[in-house]
């Protein structure tokens, strides 16, 4: 019977010896790989969402495969005191970092936000146009055209036509019209700053506003970069001699007619944006222009001309510096048009 107990005794000794070796390895185990500094591999980009807790982080740590075990990770963020220094956004964390690494790199918060909303605008729309990618459309163009709010921004026009800057905006939140608007002005005074800095000189507020009407109008004659300048050198020579601007682009503005062809009713009409009928720029921007039309109405290429007609690639222009040649240019252009429809027309009827 002693003998039983004693070997009894032994059995359970030995279990307990081998338990703790075992709770031992896991651990010691566990301490080297919270504590070790990994060896940095390809990184990975995880995104913690608002409201994770640790326990989603540390799943999410293993799903991705830059942790063997939650566990250790969980044990190690309890030591720390929590979760609550851990910011939601997106990181990015390479293959091989231990869980100290991996904490540490959370901690410096993530390399970029989530994003809940972007908006893109291209150059050279209207207000009207903008206000259609607008998460409220209404709002947000109640807003740009009130008097108010262009008062507020400091815009000697009706409205902030001309200041809405294109580009892409990302936001973490979906934004308001106020928090759009001011986002894309603050842009565009940004970038007016940078051009003002660069080149050494400044404009009052209203010779800003003629130069963003410039602007607008450039960007809705051009299509190539590289000719800005030069159509900015046309409206620049005409304004000097006294010259009519005759550009469409005002009449589709005032027809509120965009890519249709304008007819010679269209240019009877009697608006201030008529610029057949009426001399000098047109009272406001007619459109929001980017970055190269802003350039082209700072810097304008000097020259002599008074004249551009478009290309048969619907892109180009062709320049001139009197009547005779832009009439040459037109008929030129008319005689390529008509070529072009003759041999799509050929081309139909072969199909």
């Amino acid at each position: 019977m002693k003998k039983i107990l004693y070997k009894i005794v032994l059995m359970c000794l030995f279990i307990v010896i081998c338990l703790s070796l075992m709770i031992g390895v896991v651990v010691v185990g566990g301490y080297i790989y919270i504590v070790r500094e990994g060896v940095s591999g390809e990184p990975i980009e995880i995104t913690i969402n608002k409201g994770s807790t640790a326990k989603d982080i540390a799943f999410l740590l293993k799903e991705k495969g830059l942790i063997p075990h939650e566990i250790f990770f969980l044990v190690l963020i309890k030591m720390k005191g929590g979760d609550k220094d851990i910011k939601y956004g997106i990181y990015s964390i390479p293959k091989g970092y231990s869980a100290q690494q991996i904490y540490e790199l959370l901690l410096k918060g993530p390399i970029r936000p989530i994003y809940a909303y972007k908006i893109t605008v291209p150059e050279g729309l209207t207000n009207k146009q903008i206000s259609l990618t607008a998460p409220d459309p209404q709002k947000f163009l109640e807003l740009v055209n009130s008097n108010e709010y262009a008062k507020e921004k400091n815009i000697p026009g009706p409205t902030v036509e001309g200041f809405l800057m294109p580009g892409t905006y990302l936001f973490e939140e979906v934004p308001d019209a106020k928090a759009l608007a001011d986002v894309m002005i603050n842009q565009f005074e940004k970038e007016w700053k940078k051009l003002m800095e660069e080149n050494g000189f400044e404009l009052s507020n209203e010779e800003k506003y003629q130069k963003v009407i410039v602007a607008s109008l450039i960007e809705e004659e051009s299509k190539v970069d590289e000719e800005r300048p030069l159509i900015a050198q046309v409206i620049y020579n005409r304004l000097k001699k006294d010259m009519p601007l005759q550009i469409d682009a005002t009449l589709q503005y005032a027809n509120q007619k965009y890519g249709v062809l304008l007819t010679n009713a269209d240019k009877q009409i009697d608006s201030p944006y008529n610029t057949y009928k009426y001399k000098g720029l047109p009272p406001t921007p007619i459109s929001n222009p980017g970055l190269p039309s802003l350039r082209a109405a700072l810097f304008p290429e000097l020259g002599e001309y008074l004249y551009f007609v478009s290309n048969a690639d619907g892109k180009t222009h062709t320049f001139s510096k009197d009547i005779d040649t832009h009439t040459d240019a037109v008929i030129h252009y008319r005689k390529a048009i008509k070529k072009k429809q003759n041999n799509r027309t050929e081309s139909n009827q072969k199909q």
